[in-house]
């Protein structure tokens, strides 16, 4: 009887690659005094700036993602025995609940994934960074919070898993991001042919 090997927990993983980064970002990246160097910074922080905070929140997300969804729907599948299965049998594999809620919030995520991201850099950009980086943030703790409820709904049906309640407040947030990122880049194209040129 072979052994199972025990895989790193999502705490384990997480440290790894926050300590990855940190190398990257430490031995790769620009001293924070290079990128904002107070002679070259105009009368308003620079996009670069602007976006930082919700750069840091998209990475935050993403690698929970990977962590919680993606590898989570890895661990379901593995449960039940997919790994193992020869390709005529995967084919006529009744999936289990757990397995079909872990790749249907895997999916969920990446169709709401485009959105996100340029909603978040958008409106960080060009409206206000730190307010962009607080609605990311406030997305991104919604999705978790889908996710999370989602995949531990087997055996409830679909109305009463209560999934709405984290879903939409988040297309009320990416869409009043894109539609103020739109405005915004309207109002200054205005200006700057009407105004200035």
């Amino acid at each position: 009887m072979s052994k199972k090997k025990q895989l790193p927990s999502a705490i384990q993983l997480m440290s790894v690659f926050v300590g990855l980064g940190s190398i990257l970002a430490f031995t790769l990246g620009p001293r924070p005094k290079d990128v904002l160097n107070s002679e070259h910074l105009p009368q308003q922080p620079p996009a670069l700036f602007q976006v930082m905070p919700s750069l840091c929140v998209i990475a935050v997300f993403l690698l929970t993602y990977n962590i919680y969804d993606s590898m989570g729907c890895g661990l379901a599948k593995m449960k039940h025995g997919f790994p193992e299965m020869p390709y005529d049998k995967i084919l006529e594999w009744k999936k289990p609940e757990e397995v079909f809620l872990a790749e249907r919030v895997q999916q969920n995520q990446l169709e709401q994934l485009p959105g996100f991201i340029v909603s978040t850099l958008a409106f960080s950009a060009m409206v206000n960074g730190p307010v962009g980086a607080l609605l990311g943030l406030a997305w991104a703790t919604l999705r978790r919070q889908y996710a999370a409820v989602y995949r531990a709904s087997a055996g409830k049906p679909q109305a009463e898993k209560g999934l709405g309640k984290y879903t939409v407040p988040c297309y009320f947030i990416i869409n009043s991001m894109m539609m103020a990122a739109t405005v915004q880049a309207v109002r200054c194209y205005c200006y700057y042919y009407m105004v200035e040129v």
